[in-house]
């Protein structure tokens, strides 16, 4: 065999032959695994560049879907046999959420162009016994079975019962195809919630980990799951190829992997086939109940389906914008398909987000739409969880009928029990309606199918909270806040619970680290600048309290003010005439935050009050002790 036209690259005390993919240090041949030497060839071809993962992985795992994990341990390994040059300093080089850099000086030659040495220490390579390769070969085979046999490991593999649907990385880059990305995900994790006996990680949760480099054992032990579903996705005009990879994280083996490529007309079958391969290597089979609910169809139109996912885009957003965007992409995703019943389902979440949880919109303007969306939603097909959820937030925010509620909430969790919206949504109707014990179980259900996401859990402290358990709801808020310290109402929560220890200092310590424009008298910070406001009433600062009331009442004359709120302040003040003055405007004009009147913590000198009883018997609501 003829060397002299092949490359050689020299760096260090080593030479890498291109042709033969043979590392030689000072003579001696370094042993590599096959994918490292094939990342070492890629990255001194480019030494001094930065060579992006998805380069790498396209050249050494072509026509192959390999997750990143896989290049990262091939790195690591292909460092511990490089080991260090220049005082310590490492020969591959991490761009971080980027790529890799060949960093050290580095020679590129032909073996007749070499140095003697070089050549000398090249021609070691070819002249090798047979002895020393058939020894060599023999260590080689042996290290591959011992791998293949931890790989794969010994035992038949045992039946898996949660799982974690990781966002799909949008590998193209593309921002506009982010929404598809986002989509094709949620998509795997709706229809393997519904699966019975099948644990799901709700996509709050999942989505912490966008955009971060993972370790699956780590991740899937802070999420409490033995498997875990990983993708790369890339647009290319029409051309959309996901790839996707199921591993068992008990392991850190591969169980499944596979390259979708379709047209983007033809991907809304995409996320059923995913998670049909999905579940058929977790639970070794499916059943007839379950190929039906995995098998069944959602869109049928591409346009309308691609508009639904920008729709769901915009709605996670929960900001008033992203709300009032999604809500046009899914009304332009029901003029092209009428009977798209997930649209309409979406379009009822976005109208209940602006005018009950967010307060954005007068709920007398939003809630009527939201359940007309809702019962067409249901009326379409009766069959589809997302609908009967819909439906149960909508009559509880709109109607105050708490019984249907109740019934709508049951059928939504029974048709797909991994919701966590719908358990943590269950679990407010409950605590309404002084049902404690059920609405702790709900809430704890919602936590433990969507552990990372704080206002999930932050819910079981407020169950803590209205059962006046402070120190414990204290506890739980604080838990919340460490997963994300930025939210205005849950930092407000523990406020609250502060004030009712009559803590006053820490307290009012807790909202003084809430933005200023968070906690301003604005139409989005009701929830929390009425909330300081009681506070500023209980701890005795009656003027800043009063400031603030006013403000809202003003405010009123030109937006919606939910007078329900204003009416704690009052409270607080111990002034019960203007409270219930203003309590009775909050009934007359539907508020969403009536539904608290039972446990609210603003009326509990009022209790004794008849005009109290006499509310919570016109709302259908309990008495409390």
């Amino acid at each position: 065999m003829a060397l002299q036209a092949m490359h050689l690259y020299a760096f260090g005390p080593f030479l890498f032959d291109s042709a033969e993919r043979v590392l030689v240090r000072d003579g001696t041949p370094v042993p590599l695994a096959p994918k490292a030497t094939e990342i070492l060839l890629v990255l001194v071809e480019q030494a001094g560049h930065l060579v992006d993962k998805e380069t790498l992985i396209n050249r050494v795992w072509p026509n192959a879907f390999v997750e990143e994990g896989n290049l990262n341990k091939n790195i690591f390994f292909l460092r511990k046999a490089l080991g260090e040059w220049d005082g310590g300093r490492e020969y591959i080089e991490t761009v971080p959420k980027r790529g890799y850099r060949f960093v050290a000086p580095i020679s590129e030659v032909t073996h007749g162009e070499a140095a003697p040495e070089l050549r000398s220490a090249a021609a070691t390579i070819p002249r090798l016994s047979w002895r020393t390769i058939l020894i060599s070969a023999i260590a080689v085979v042996a290290a591959l079975v011992a791998g293949v046999a931890i790989y794969f490991g010994s035992s038949p593999r045992t039946r898996i019962d949660s799982v974690a649907v990781l966002p799909f990385s949008n590998a193209g880059g593309d921002p506009n195809a982010e929404y598809l990305s986002d989509g094709m995900t949620e998509g795997v994790i709706d229809r393997l919630s519904g699966l019975p006996n099948l644990r799901v990680i709700s996509r709050t949760s999942a989505f912490r980990y966008k955009g971060h480099d993972i370790e699956p054992q780590k991740v899937a032990k802070e999420l409490g799951v033995e498997a875990l579903v990983m993708g790369r996705l890339i647009q290319r005009g029409d051309d959309v190829s996901i790839s996707i990879e199921l591993v068992d994280a008990r392991e850190d083996k591969q169980l499944w992997g596979q390259q979708f490529s379709r047209k983007l007309a033809d991907i809304t079958s995409v996320p059923q086939e995913i998670a049909t391969a999905v579940s058929g290597n977790l639970r070794g089979g499916l059943t007839s109940e379950e190929k039906t609910r995995l098998n069944k169809s959602f869109a049928t139109n591409p346009e309308a389906y691609r508009l639904y996912l920008k729709g769901r885009y915009f709605a996670n957003q929960a900001t008033a914008a992203g709300l009032k965007k999604s809500i046009e992409y899914f009304q332009q995703a029901i003029l092209i398909d009428p009977a798209y019943a997930l649209a309409y389902a979406g379009l009822a979440d976005s109208y209940s987000g602006l005018g009950g949880g967010w307060q954005y919109l007068p709920p007398s303007d939003s809630l009527p739409r939201a359940k007309a969306a809702a019962m067409k939603a249901v009326e379409l097909d009766d069959t589809l969880a997302e609908a009967h959820a819909a439906l149960a937030y909508a009559v509880f925010f709109a109607d105050w009928d708490w019984q249907s509620a109740e019934r709508e909430f049951k059928r939504a969790i029974q048709l797909n029990p991994n919701s966590a919206v719908s358990h943590d949504r269950y679990a407010e109707c409950l605590k309404t309606r002084l049902r404690f014990d059920e609405s702790m179980a709900e809430a704890q259900q919602a936590q433990d199918l969507d552990p990372l996401s704080p206002e999930i859990v932050s819910q079981v402290g407020d169950v803590y909270f209205f059962t006046r358990r402070y120190d414990e709801s204290i506890a739980q808020y604080q838990k919340a806040l460490d997963l994300n310290p930025s939210l205005p109402v849950i930092r407000a929560s523990l406020g609250w619970a502060y004030a009712m220890k009559r803590m006053y200092p820490q307290a009012l310590a807790e909202f003084d680290k809430i933005p200023e424009q968070d906690k301003a008298v604005a139409p989005e910070n009701q929830y929390v600048a009425n909330g300081l406001g009681w506070v500023y009433a209980v701890s005795g600062r009656r003027a800043d309290a009063l400031k603030i009331a006013k403000g809202f009442k003003d405010l009123s004359s030109h937006v919606y003010v939910d007078f329900y709120q204003v009416a704690g302040i009052y409270a607080g003040l111990g002034d019960k005439d203007e409270a219930f003055r203003l309590l009775e405007k909050g009934y007359e004009e539907r508020s969403v935050t009536m539904p608290w009147l039972a446990i609210d913590i603003y009326w509990y000198g009022m209790h004794s009050d008849p005009r109290y009883a006499d509310l919570l018997s016109r709302m259908g609501l309990p008495k409390p002790d």
